[in-house]
């Protein structure tokens, strides 16, 4: 919705998830849309704030749509017969669906943009991949750093707890105000990525930030456990963490 407030006016929307009471803490659709499809209701927002946005939308996972599709959306052109710029905006949840869609965007020579965020949203990760320059991919990045940095959540995650223990529980959720500190900053590197070849305009954060970036909402222990110890106080945004080349690496082509 925030791209749709800063001129984007194309969209492919591609979830196949459901949304639930318990999401409204974190999601920017209401009550009024539980139950429904989140691509479904986001589009219907998108088109609330851009009547003339074209809003594409499939109710499925990006593994199982066809490749097709996304390759027409890709390469649409206007009508100077120029190509539409396009970048594959990953959220998932999982590195295993963000890294499918890092090998598509490279197959499709789109740029891409994976944002995630960590336990409790105390934290998030930012990286991003275009084709005009030579640069390490997703599948290099990750194959190098493995679990040693990120802490992500691999899948989404239930807990479960008897009237007697749920006294004793203590579990905060990631909201939407942490959430949204993680997003915004990965949204100001897409708007960058969308307009790399404009001559006009004034990138924000591309060119600045390592196509790694580690985004802090907090560094307490309570919230972050060990994990947020890396970081040196609340709200920072790293430009330090460096990724290399994976050898032989079938996405980016990259070899020695």
């Amino acid at each position: 919705l925030d791209l749709a407030r800063s001129g984007v006016g194309r969209f492919l929307l591609i979830d196949d998830d459901l949304l639930s009471i318990e999401n409204l803490c974190r999601h920017q659709c209401g009550m009024a849309d539980v139950g429904r499809f989140k691509a479904q209701a986001v589009a219907d927002r998108i088109r609330l704030i851009n009547p003339l946005a074209d809003v594409q939308v499939h109710s499925t996972t990006l593994e199982r749509l066809d490749p097709a599709v996304v390759e027409a959306f890709a390469t649409a052109q206007n009508q100077q017969g120029e190509r539409l710029p396009t970048l594959l905006l990953a959220a998932a949840d999982s590195r295993r669906a963000d890294r499918y869609g890092a090998r598509l965007a490279a197959q499709l020579q789109l740029a891409f943009l994976s944002i995630g965020l960590w336990e409790r949203a105390f934290a998030g990760e930012l990286f991003y991949w275009h084709p005009d320059t030579p640069m390490p991919c997703y599948g290099c990045a990750f194959e190098g750093l493995g679990n040693e940095v990120s802490h992500r959540a691999e899948a989404k995650r239930r807990f479960y707890s008897n009237e007697r223990e749920l006294a004793a529980l203590d579990f905060q959720p990631g909201i939407a105000i942490d959430i949204a500190y993680v997003v915004q900053v990965g949204l100001k590197l897409a708007i960058d990525l969308l307009n790399r070849h404009n001559a006009r305009h004034v990138p924000r954060l591309l060119g600045h930030l390592s196509q790694y970036t580690l985004v802090c909402n907090s560094n307490d222990q309570l919230l972050g456990g060990e994990a947020a110890e890396i970081f040196s106080h609340p709200l920072q945004v790293t430009t330090s963490v460096q990724v290399s080349y994976r050898q032989d690496c079938s996405a980016c082509g990259w070899s020695p």
